[in-house]
């Protein structure tokens, strides 16, 4: 077998082994715990009709601290696959899957396979990405959206054509729309673009193209601006404000290297961002051709088309608004148990949201005519051909583009700060790396000690419980902690209530109680007093832990005593009182 032949058995090899244990670290448990709280989000509101359609996005846009597309895909994927747990983590799962798949994608097209190889596996085996792409909610699905986003700029850059921009920006457009966070990596892509487009002469169409994608994904923020006020008044207790030290730490746990301790894991922190600039600096010489084509993007009729189109929405929005919707928002509102005053401060905020959008289609109509004028230009004047950037050039753009938005964020003292949000980064970070491994493996002593490396990153992310549980070995919990409320469900069916009423304490971590025992109507006390018209016979369940729960708990044993321990599981005690 010729060298060429071994080396893409070779490589076929790698990719398989690394995709299998990306999805061995994702499968495992995957459907064993029950939900938590933020998870209900993706399996409270069911169905694919327009109603539940609109309910999700209003409770995610007035309700949440997120953009309106956070838990859509959910309810097509639901409506599929059903809600268990295993079925509704599964989306998580192969969005994960597909961004380990989509570095090596990147990594081939930038002229690296190995470089892609490498990066895929460092993702496969990070323990940030595997808890988040067995947890139901959307951060698997926007680094894959996002790496994908990647994918198809690099390749739109390399052939310009049209239908590839096109998926740009309905990937770009998606992510946006999923998580606020992609907002920093859509811009080092419209960089990328303004590099390309202030290097070439004549203007390239295919990095102004991309640029114009970029432009048209971003656009819709301008509709969801009076939104984004509003939530950025709310009270976000899981989010802190941006400081260097903050940044630094959720850098170190997003590597896998935060439990290591200030010493050790800042010099395994050292090692990684050698290993990234190695990376950079490997590629820098590295080419990567741009095309100039001579093919419009889009017929110039389709621009008028949209600007139509934005014109008739606006319209109808004015009078529909006061007829159909705003009746039908206020009655689903109120039903949800709103306050009158919060009712119509929403319904504000969905007509000016409404008029904005509409708005905005008229902005991206007015784009693509006043495009299709200057590309026609291009297209006369600009012979085709090709320009090269930089992979380094590209890779060092990836890379501190975002960060540096993301620090600028901080100055503003806006509480948006968790370490998963960072995960968007994870992609560009793990890529600069495989490009250093990659340039390790030219001589036999690299190919050592890139072995060396890939072996201490896995036994350093093996201190993580999500990667340390496949061998039995506990570690640091990342993400949802949730109960056994699968136990609390048999023991109660098993042991039906009747008259007894079964007693939670209000604080949300019994969210998931309400989704699991449903059957049962679990009531909430609002405080550690009793009601003075509590029934005189409850199952109270605890929450082995809480604080909440404990004083609860020891409440009911000074109201009616003795009590009685029924039943004990996994985070959770059934006590019951006994008849007066």
């Amino acid at each position: 077998m010729s060298t060429p032949a071994r080396s893409t058995v070779g490589y076929v090899l790698a990719v398989l082994a690394v995709m299998l244990v990306a999805t061995g670290l994702r499968v495992y448990r995957l459907g064993a715990e029950c939900f938590d709280c933020d998870e209900l989000y993706a399996v409270r509101i069911q169905g694919v009709n327009p109603k539940a359609v609109a309910a999700v996005m209003a409770r995610d846009g007035f309700h949440t601290n997120h953009p309106p597309l956070m838990s859509v895909p959910f309810l097509v994927w639901n409506a599929l696959f059903g809600t268990s747990e295993f079925a509704v983590r599964a989306l998580p799962l192969l969005s994960g899957l597909v961004a380990v798949a989509g570095l090596v994608a990147v990594g081939a097209v930038l002229g690296r396979r190995w470089a892609g190889v490498f990066a895929a596996a460092l993702l496969a085996i990070n323990p940030l990405h595997i808890t988040y792409s067995t947890e139901a909610r959307q951060y698997a699905l926007l680094v894959a959206l996002l790496v994908v986003a990647q994918l198809l700029l690099i390749l739109s850059l390399r052939n310009g054509a049209r239908s590839l921009v096109l998926a740009y920006y309905l990937i770009a457009a998606w992510a946006a729309l999923t998580h606020y966070f992609a907002v920093p990596v859509l811009l080092a892509h419209g960089a990328v673009a303004l590099a390309i487009l202030w290097k070439s002469r004549p203007l390239h169409t295919s990095a102004a193209r991309l640029l114009l994608a970029v432009v048209l994904a971003g656009l819709p923020y301008l509709a969801w601006l009076p939104v984004m006020r509003f939530q950025s008044n709310g009270k976000w207790d899981h989010l802190t404000p941006l400081t260097p030290g903050s940044l630094g730490e959720s850098l170190a746990d997003l590597l896998g290297l935060g439990g290591w301790g200030v010493g050790l894991g800042f010099g395994l922190s050292l090692i990684v961002l050698l290993l990234m600039a190695l990376g950079v600096a490997a590629s820098w010489r590295l080419p990567f051709p741009v095309t100039n084509v001579a093919q419009r993007l889009l017929p110039q009729w389709l621009g008028w088309l949209i600007l139509a189109l934005g014109f008739v929405l606006a319209i109808g929005w004015i009078v529909a608004f006061p007829r159909s919707i705003e009746p039908v928002a206020r009655e689903t509102l109120s039903g949800y148990g709103y306050d009158p005053e919060a009712v119509s401060a929403e319904v504000r905020l969905l007509q000016q949201t409404g008029l904005l959008g509409a708005g905005c289609v008229v902005l991206a109509g007015l784009l693509l005519l006043r495009w299709g004028r200057w590309e026609t230009k291009q297209i006369l004047d600009s012979p085709t051909g090709e320009t090269s950037i930089s992979v380094g050039v590209l890779l060092t753009i990836f890379l501190t583009v975002p960060v540096i938005v993301i620090a600028l964020g901080g100055l503003t003292g806006v509480r948006f700060h968790q370490t998963r949000n960072l995960l968007v980064l994870l992609p560009t970070l793990d890529l600069a790396v495989g490009f250093g491994l990659a340039w390790l493996t030219r001589s036999w002593p690299g190919c050592l000690g890139v072995a060396a490396i890939l072996v201490g990153a896995t036994v350093a992310v093996g201190q993580y419980q999500v990667i340390g549980r496949v061998v039995g070995v506990p570690g640091i919990p990342l993400g949802m902690e949730t109960l056994d409320w699968h136990g609390v469900q048999t023991w109660l069916t098993k042991h039906p209530p009747q008259d007894r009423v079964v007693l939670l304490v209000n604080r949300p971590a019994t969210d998931p109680a309400l989704y699991y025992l449903a059957n049962y109507q679990p009531q909430r006390s609002p405080d550690v007093t009793f009601p003075q018209k509590l029934p005189p016979r409850v199952i109270f369940v605890h929450l082995v832990g809480n604080p909440h729960s404990e004083s609860l708990r020891d409440a009911l044993g000074q109201w009616r005593s003795p009590q009685k321990l029924l039943a004990s599981g996994n985070g959770w005690e059934i006590y019951g009182a006994p008849e007066p």
